[in-house]
């Protein structure tokens, strides 16, 4: 792990979007937002997770397919790559440098502990 990790400003970036699951709005926890919100109720604070744990929760090691859109976090740097947290029991992601690149140029800088991708 990390000594320091990075600031969540170095992990998000303004205008972008990523992928998240409503965990509480104004002290009611709750995963579907149909039955909480009434039409004509204004809410001051909505609480939101990107833990693929959370995001993921929903999917099964059978229900993932090839070419499948799912959101991840990197967990740890390898030799040929980085493992990514997926939040489906039993399975882990790994994405090789070569396939990173693409995140690595639009950002910046290399992928960290913790990047949502």
């Amino acid at each position: 792990s990390d000594v320091n990790p990075p600031q969540l400003s170095e992990l998000f970036r303004v205008g972008d979007l990523y992928p998240c699951e409503v965990v509480q709005i104004e002290g009611k926890t709750s995963s579907i937002l149909a039955p909480v919100l009434a039409p004509t109720t204004s809410h001051k604070s909505i609480s939101v997770s990107f833990l693929p744990s959370v995001v993921n929760k929903r999917l099964t090691i059978e229900s993932l397919f090839e070419g499948q859109r799912i959101s991840g976090s990197v967990v740890s740097k390898e030799d040929h790559g980085y493992v990514i947290e997926i939040g489906v029991f039993q399975a882990k992601g790994f994405m090789l440098f070569e396939q990173a690149k693409q995140f690595e140029v639009e950002r910046g800088y290399p992928l960290r502990n913790g990047e949502v991708l």
